[in-house]
């Protein structure tokens, strides 16, 4: 028997001050410098979701919260002396580059340890790490980045002849279970064996949880019978998957504490018994071409005030949001904005009114009285960063 994560006999760590990872993340960009292949923005999806299920961390101190929603029952301890593996299981729906805004890339410390706001900035929970890691290369997927929303009306489209009513926004309504009653078995096992490389795989509920999605890893692995039908229980599909979850994991050479899957595989009739159903991208079937990445800013830029009528716009959401000031040669964060899946949800991660920052661009405190500059510098979701506007004193 494996021993419990929060009574380690040995710390990971023999001199707290010297802590360092085997393989810290070192900050991704997903985008392409030519024309990609859909095989590529699959691929690329994948390893967005990856870098989230795998990136190696501890933290400054010992944190501890409890989440919203899903495993609310649940007190999570991230311990100084242990190494983790994944993002946190949280409330936060951030992605990968909002965690990597505290984070030390030489030797995997996580610098955010605030108990009280920890759940809601740093991590994510299951759909919202699908969905940033889809949102490194599919600018169609749209809503919040939970499971009941991974509907037609925001990108998410059923393989095969699976169908229900595209007008449906909001599956706590009409849970995956009723697709599947509607459709017939038959169809759903058939959208499962059409399952591509970062195709996803999802069930909604009328719960709290409100289902689990998880990303394919591999194209479905079908087994058929000698009569011609799929056979549930040996047709598998492997995924990765964000979890609340305290897994030892010696793939790096040290023990770290793991809390999603990074490669699992389940059979078919695992996937019906939760009612799963299975859905791709715009971008991935070929009914989208993959756009690349922008940043715009509409409004007046001849004042630093005049930026507080400004708006930002992205066709990718953003995700984090700087304001940087700039006096010989030093520079200085004087505001920012971490982008969620709510934001994703409301528009406001694609299309930004500066005054929703909450930083008051017309006063003057703070600032030197000499010669300096002030530039809003963007992270989208494709790891990109953009200054589409500076001003200068």
């Amino acid at each position: 028997m494996s021993e419990p994560v929060n009574t380690p006999a040995k710390p990971l760590f023999e001199d707290l001050e010297k802590r360092r990872l085997p393989a810290p993340l070192k900050k991704p960009c997903y985008a392409f410098d030519h024309a990609p292949q859909v095989s590529e923005l699959r691929a690329t999806a994948i390893r967005a979701m990856h870098d989230m299920v795998s990136v190696q961390w501890f933290p400054k101190e010992t944190v501890r919260y409890r989440k919203q929603g899903a495993v609310s029952n649940k007190q999570f301890e991230f311990f100084a002396e242990k190494g983790y593996m994944g993002m946190p299981y949280t409330s936060a729906g951030m992605g990968i580059f909002q965690f990597l805004a505290f984070y030390d890339e030489e030797t995997g410390c996580l610098n955010f340890t605030e108990q009280d706001k920890f759940n809601l900035t740093i991590g994510n929970s299951c759909a919202s790490s699908v969905g940033w890691g889809l949102l490194s290369v599919c600018s169609s997927v749209k809503g919040s980045c939970i499971s009941n929303y991974l509907t037609i009306s925001n990108g998410f489209i059923p393989l095969g002849e699976v169908t229900y009513d595209p007008a449906i926004e909001d599956l706590k309504k009409h849970e995956t279970k009723d697709i599947v009653a509607e459709n017939g078995v038959d169809k759903i096992f058939a959208g499962y064996a059409l399952v591509q490389p970062g195709d996803v795989l999802f069930f909604a509920e009328n719960t709290p949880a409100a289902g689990h999605t998880r990303m394919a890893l591999s194209p479905a692995h079908v087994v058929y019978r000698e009569d011609g039908a799929i056979d549930p229980e040996k047709s598998t599909i492997t995924t990765q998957e964000q979890a609340a979850q305290d897994i030892e994991d010696n793939s790096s050479g040290v023990t770290l504490i793991r809390c999603g899957e990074v490669s699992k595989t389940y059979t078919f009739s695992e996937f019906l018994r939760k009612n799963y159903i299975a859905v791709t991208t715009a971008e991935f079937s070929g009914k989208k071409p993959y756009e690349a990445c922008e940043v715009k800013y509409e409004g007046k830029s001849g004042s630093l005030s005049d930026l507080a009528e400004g708006t930002l716009s992205c066709n990718y959401p953003m995700a984090i949001l700087r304001v940087i000031l700039t006096e010989g040669g030093k520079e200085r964060v004087l505001a920012y904005r971490l982008f969620d899946r709510k934001q994703i949800g409301s528009g406001l991660a694609r299309s930004f009114p500066l005054s929703e920052l909450g930083f008051d661009f017309a006063s003057r405190e703070g600032l030197p009285g000499g010669a300096f500059s002030v530039r809003l510098e963007v992270t989208s979701s494709t790891g990109e960063i953009f200054c589409p506007v500076t001003v200068r004193s």
